[in-house]
């Protein structure tokens, strides 16, 4: 009876290893880039309030958002549409 070669199992085993250290590696750096959006939205937030453009319910318009987010734009599309005002591109 000759006995199995061993190493090729070890080699799936290292390598599956490998693969799941490259996932978490990914996973981290998305969960990384999450936390620094949300400490912008939370700026963003902190901004609008200060600004009086949130009410005290906590809602924001989107546009105030959108406005926040494109970096203080003072109108967007969205509400020169609905004021009547032309848009100039």
């Amino acid at each position: 009876m000759r006995k199995r070669k061993k190493q090729p199992q070890a080699d799936t085993k290292e390598q599956r290893i490998a693969e799941l250290e490259k996932q978490l590696a990914q996973a981290l750096l998305i969960i990384q880039k999450q936390q620094k959006q949300i400490e912008r939205l939370q700026q963003i937030n902190s901004e609008l309030r200060t600004r009086g453009r949130i009410g005290t319910s906590g809602e924001a318009s989107g546009d105030a958002v959108r406005t926040a987010a494109l970096g203080g734009a003072t109108e967007t599309a969205g509400t020169q549409a609905r004021t009547g005002q032309v848009c100039s591109a």
